[in-house]
C-alpha cells in the first residue's frame, strides 16, 4: 500500500546465501529487528553497506496512470508527462 515513491525508498538489507549473512542499510532498521532475527538463528553482518542497490520503477495502476519513483540514493529522477 505504499506509493512508488514510497516502495522505492524503503529501507533495503541483502541475504547473501554464501556466506549465509543479512546486511542492512545504515540507520534503517531497529535494534529489536536484529536480536529477532539472531534469535531465530540468522547471522547479522554488523557492518552496514552505505547503498544496497539503487531502484527506479514504475507502476501502472488499473486506470492505465503511471506513477514513478526514482531512488534518493543516486542521482536519479522521475519526470512524466
Amino acid at each position: 500500500r505504499l506509493s512508488m515513491q514510497e516502495a522505492v525508498n524503503a529501507p533495503r538489507f541483502h541475504h547473501q546465501w554464501l556466506p549465509d549473512l543479512i546486511t542492512f542499510e545504515p540507520n534503517t532498521f531497529d535494534t529489536k529487528t536484529f536480536e529477532t532475527l539472531k534469535s531465530k538463528g540468522y547471522l547479522i553482518n554488523e557492518k552496514t553497506t552505505p547503498v544496497i542497490g539503487k531502484v527506479d520503477a514504475i507502476l501502472v495502476l488499473p486506470n492505465k496512470k503511471i506513477e514513478g519513483g526514482a531512488d534518493f540514493r543516486g542521482d536519479d529522477k522521475a519526470v512524466g508527462f
